[in-house]
């Protein structure tokens, strides 16, 4: 049996001289196969698991490039400009999709929405890099720390060692906090930063899916 795409002449002749009986037979689907892939149709299984794996690519992409370079950028208060591309990959590889299935409009309905709140907690990101809190709020907490330590010398005691203590236990308890309060002002800078831990977690099992599923087809 052969089809009209991709003869082999030399193969025929072998079957024929073998005694086989050969006799065209068209296929017209597979004739549609790149016309499908082109526009974005999976009406094959290969087509699908090529654009699956497009789309794999692009969010493995974005993860390793937001924990490797996006991040250390966040932490010297710096917003990286090569994220767009890469939210832009997979979203051009995801709305490829075309469903034709309830089954599969279901699932990317679904995946669309969580593409949605992906693409604003990534906006969100970006704009906690340089968000801290106002200077009028940091004027009132140093204003607030200074009449705390002066009220401890109107309590009426003789000696002199007891308020220098109280004094300065309050003044470190209240440097501490100040201390903290100026760590934690960019959440997203400084060395006592949130971490991309989750990411790194997230990346580690897309590296093991990959494996497992390069494992599978071998």
């Amino acid at each position: 049996m052969k089809n009209h795409i991709g003869r082999n002449p030399g193969c025929e002749r072998q079957l024929s001289a073998a005694g086989a009986q050969l006799r065209d037979v068209s296929f017209d689907e597979l004739k549609n196969i790149p016309t499908y892939t082109a526009k974005g149709h999976f009406s094959a299984p290969e087509c699908y698991q090529w654009h699956r794996q497009l789309l794999q690519d692009a969010i493995y992409d974005y993860v390793d490039y937001v924990v490797e370079d996006a991040w250390p950028q966040y932490r010297r208060g710096e917003i990286p400009t090569d994220g767009p591309a890469r939210v832009s990959a997979v979203q051009r590889h995801l709305f490829a999709f075309q469903p034709t299935r309830m089954s599969e409009q279901v699932v990317h309905a679904e995946a669309l929405r969580q593409f949605a709140g992906f693409t604003e907690a990534t906006r969100n990101r970006l704009e906690f890099v340089n968000t801290g809190l106002p200077s009028m709020l940091w004027l009132i907490v140093m204003i607030g720390a200074a009449m705390t330590l002066a009220l401890l010398w109107f309590i009426n005691n003789d000696l002199l060692w007891v308020r220098l203590t109280a004094s300065s236990v309050l003044a470190i308890y209240v440097g501490l906090m100040m201390f903290f309060i100026a760590a934690m002002d960019h959440p997203l800078r400084g060395a006592y930063s949130i971490s991309p831990d989750a990411l790194i977690e997230l990346r580690t099992m897309m590296q093991a899916y990959r494996l497992n599923g390069v494992a599978g087809a071998l």
